[in-house]
């Protein structure tokens, strides 16, 4: 069996984050507070994509120093897009007045 490297596998969850993201809502669960807002479960693991992976993908870029990383770079771009996204769904504000 073939062994996966960590570029493919961040490609990978990186793309599916991005296609799963605007279609993860669902009136079925539970609501949960945090940081001010109320989310419905589904967004959990989101939550979690969304803020750890973009700095998973930044430390392996300075890490691997020796080639342009490509795969790291479009998993990056998509992760900052799902932040962005993220953001605004939930009405926060990265700097507010």
């Amino acid at each position: 069996m073939k062994k996966i490297d960590s570029e493919n596998l961040y490609l990978v969850i990186s793309i599916i984050s991005a296609i799963f993201l605007p279609f993860s809502l669902s009136k079925i669960n539970n609501d949960l507070s945090a940081f001010g807002n109320s989310f419905l479960n589904i967004w959990l693991p989101f939550w979690l994509l969304v803020l750890f992976l973009p700095f998973y993908g930044i430390t392996q870029i300075v890490k691997r120093t020796d080639d342009w990383n490509i795969k790291f770079w479009i998993g990056l771009l998509l992760n900052m897009l799902n932040f962005i996204f993220f953001l605004r769904f939930f009405g926060m504000e990265i700097l507010p007045n």
